[in-house]
């Protein structure tokens, strides 16, 4: 008796159980809104500091709101990846065709640069913070 091997890029289920799909929205919700997060750190990303810019409130401001956005993008980032890992692995045969699978993967490390982006953005922000407290505290009769 001969077995017979189905299609690899067979979608099965030909559609997603109710676990399947749960599985499926969970591991889709980080990913939304992620290009919002990047756009807001960029935007904040220019803020001046240092001895020849005068420290404004509002550059403190921006910078701590860049660091905090940094900080949720990379907690979402590395979640997203996680998870589409976790779903890839959990239901291999959840795609109809190798280019989902292809796509999937490059979502994924899509992610995984993001988590970095967004840790070199939180990094930059710190030391931006520490740079506009140093005149600050010149100019207060600090240091």
């Amino acid at each position: 008796m001969r077995h017979e091997y189905g299609d690899p890029y067979e979608k099965r289920p030909s559609s997603y159980t109710i676990r399947a799909k749960a599985d499926y929205d969970v591991y889709k919700r980080p990913s939304e809104g992620h290009a919002h997060l990047s756009a807001e750190m960029r935007r904040c990303e220019n803020t001046a500091v240092g001895k020849a810019t005068y420290p404004e409130d509002s550059h403190y401001d921006q910078l701590l709101h860049r660091t905090e956005v940094a900080e949720f993008g990379r907690q979402t980032a590395k979640s997203a990846a996680q998870s589409r890992t976790g779903f890839d692995q959990k239901y291999p045969q959840g795609y109809g065709t190798s280019d989902a699978i292809q796509g999937h993967t490059i979502q994924a490390r899509d992610q995984r640069w993001s988590d970095k982006f967004c840790r070199e953005g939180e990094g930059a922000s710190s030391q931006k913070l520490v740079a506009w407290g140093k005149p600050n505290q010149r100019q207060r009769g600090g240091d």
